[in-house]
């Protein structure tokens, strides 16, 4: 097995500026690639938080909070033009709060070692308990991987590319045919991250991955 290391799992967010600066001019984007754009979800999915109170509160004009308040949802300038959506974890209750992109079932299978799934994000305050990024396809169908290593070790409070190789999103029966969370995020402790944006990205060549 070839398990990717991460090494240099992260990039400067030029692509991001790039992106968001597009779609300013063109909204049109490929929904099945592009879940979250200058921090709001694209047509036809929908951004939630969760904890034990509630797993599905949704987030309207990057507001919201879970409703047993493990989770909020703000805006933050991104720059002049754009915002992204800050996400704060209260470490004081003791609880799993998540965040997540729901919408209709797409099919990525074609894409598990060929892409990665991108964020564009700044660490704001880094994590003291493991942190959980992943994909639903339909409850209990899901894949996740621990990336609490990965914001320790970013760039504190500087915006970056954060990619997640598909193949290395795993768990028992997970099935990359039928998405409808192609992002969830969360923990039981205490994180602060911002994101601009949510993608799938071709994989680079020589980019580690891990493909068995």
């Amino acid at each position: 097995m070839r398990k990717s290391v991460f090494s240099k799992w992260y990039s400067l967010v030029f692509f991001g500026l790039a992106m968001a600066s597009q779609a300013s001019a063109n909204d049109q984007v490929n929904p099945a690639h592009v879940y979250l754009l200058n921090g709001k979800p694209v047509s036809g999915w929908s951004l939630t938080l969760g904890d034990a109170a509630n797993w599905s509160v949704p987030v309207n004009n990057q507001q919201g909070q879970s409703e047993g308040k493990k989770v909020l949802a703000t805006q933050v300038d991104f720059n002049e033009q754009h915002k992204a959506l800050s996400l704060s974890w209260d470490g004081r209750k003791k609880e799993y709060g998540s965040v997540g992109i729901f919408g209709a079932p797409i099919d990525l299978a074609a894409y598990k070692d060929a892409a990665s799934l991108v964020l564009d994000i700044r660490v704001d305050r880094k994590p003291d308990k493991a942190v959980s990024i992943g994909m639903d396809c339909g409850y209990p169908c899901q894949g996740k991987l621990n990336i609490q290593r990965m914001l320790q070790k970013a760039p504190a409070k500087q915006w970056f590319s954060l990619p997640i190789p598909l193949n290395c999103i795993k768990g028992d029966n997970f099935d990359l045919s039928k998405i409808n969370a192609p992002l969830t995020l969360g923990t039981d402790g205490r994180l602060e991250i911002s994101i601009l944006n949510v993608r799938l990205e071709k994989l680079q060549e020589g980019e580690e991955s891990c493909k068995e």
